[in-house]
C-alpha cells in the first residue's frame, strides 16, 4: 500500500511539474510602436556585433518557456545550427544548438535565436518562413528552456533594458524604433 501511495505522489508532482512547466498564459502587448522581449527570464548580456545589437534572455525553470513574436513583419528565413549544450546563463551558450528566425520588419532585419541549454534540446518553432506575423502572437517555445536572443539592427533601435533586469515576454519593452 505505502509503494502505491508513494507512485500515486510522484505521478502527481511529475504532472504538476509539467503542468507547471508548460503554461502559456495570456499576454496583452502594451500599446505603441515598441519592440518587445521575445521571451521570460533574466537580461545576462547587452552588446553590439557586427553591426547589430543583441539582447540575450535566460530562462530558468521557474520561467515561461513561450516566446512571443518581438515586433511585427515577415518571417524571411528559419535557420537550424547544430551545436553543444552549454548552460543558457553563460556567454557561450550563443554557439549551442539553435533555430534563427529571420524577420524583415519596418526597421529593417531582426534575428530572434531559439537556443537549447544544459538539459533538454528540443526548440519548437510556431512560425513559418512566409508568415506575417504580430506583436503579441507565440513564436516558439524551447523546451526547459535556456536562451533567446534577441538581434536588432544598430542605429534603429533605443535598447530599453539592462542587464540584470527580469522581464516578460510580450509585454517588457526591450527596445525603442529611433
Amino acid at each position: 500500500m505505502a509503494f502505491l501511495l508513494s507512485l500515486i505522489l510522484l505521478i502527481a508532482l511529475t504532472a504538476g511539474f509539467l503542468l507547471f512547466f508548460y503554461r502559456n498564459p495570456e499576454r496583452v502587448p502594451p500599446a505603441g510602436d515598441v519592440i518587445l522581449c521575445p521571451a521570460d527570464g533574466l537580461i545576462v548580456d547587452l552588446s553590439e556585433e557586427e553591426g547589430w545589437k543583441k539582447i540575450a534572455i535566460f530562462m530558468n525553470l521557474q520561467d515561461v518557456h513561450v516566446q512571443w513574436v518581438p515586433y511585427p513583419g515577415k518571417v524571411i528565413s528559419i535557420e537550424k545550427i547544430d551545436g553543444p549544450a552549454r548552460p543558457g546563463f553563460m556567454p557561450e551558450a550563443s554557439k549551442n544548438k539553435q533555430v534563427v528566425t529571420t524577420l524583415e520588419t519596418s526597421l529593417g532585419k531582426m534575428i530572434v535565436k531559439q537556443i537549447v541549454g544544459i538539459l533538454v534540446r528540443r526548440i519548437e518553432t510556431f512560425v513559418k518562413v512566409g508568415d506575417q506575423i504580430k506583436v503579441g502572437q507565440r513564436f516558439g517555445r524551447i523546451v526547459f528552456g535556456s536562451r533567446v536572443e534577441l538581434w536588432l539592427p544598430q542605429g534603429k533601435a533605443e535598447v530599453k533594458v539592462r542587464k540584470g533586469q527580469k522581464v516578460l515576454a510580450g509585454i517588457a519593452v526591450a527596445a525603442a524604433p529611433k
